[in-house]
């Protein structure tokens, strides 16, 4: 990932975020047997490709909020169906004070309940969360789900949130990284 990329993620505050998913991304790549660059270099992509157009709406709005402007009509468009209010609907029990967990659990939320909440008519995706399974766990798990729907990308948070699906949970972690096996990677907790 080149350092622009960096910089960006970092701005939006979404650092520690993708660096426990760049490290869980680059762990399962090496037990499928790539070398070490190549892990390096699959794990780079993979995080532009979930945080990027995070970044982007980030960026957006802090513009938006920047230049002051407060009309309604000039604020990144918010998926139909999700309140302005969000607490009220969030699930009052989630408590994960690590953020890289916070992150695989928005990411799973929205994959896991993709097709119960989002509908698309002739005027594009709308939100239903009344029938969502359980309540959103956190802001970032809506944050994804309107950040995807919007764009019209859900298929690849689909195949984001599969990669963690596909993993075996008797899998060993590599030595390249600090993990050990009694220190287990948010990734190996979702199996």
């Amino acid at each position: 990932m080149n350092i622009g990329t960096y910089k960006r993620i970092a701005r939006c505050g979404f650092q520690e975020a993708a660096d426990h998913y760049k490290g869980e991304v680059r762990t399962r790549l090496r037990r499928e047997g790539l070398t070490r660059r190549d892990a390096s270099l699959g794990a780079d992509m993979e995080v532009e490709r979930l945080f990027i157009p995070l970044v982007e709406q980030a960026e957006k709005a802090k513009a938006l909020a920047k230049a002051g402007k407060q009309e309604i009509n000039e604020l990144p468009p918010r998926l139909p169906g999700i309140p302005s209010n969000i607490d009220s609907i969030l699930d009052p029990n989630y408590s994960e004070p690590n953020q890289g967990k916070q992150l695989r659990d928005g990411l799973v939320w929205a994959a896991m309940e993709w097709m119960r909440v989002i509908a698309y008519n002739d005027s594009g995706p709308a939100c239903f969360l009344d029938l969502a399974l359980v309540p959103p766990p956190n802001a970032f798990a809506l944050f994804v789900l309107s950040s995807y729907a919007l764009d019209g990308k859900h298929c690849e948070l689909i195949a984001r949130a599969l990669a963690f699906a596909t993993k075996t949970p008797d899998e060993k972690p590599t030595t390249d990284r600090a993990e050990t096996a009694e220190e287990p990677g948010f990734l190996d907790e979702i199996t």
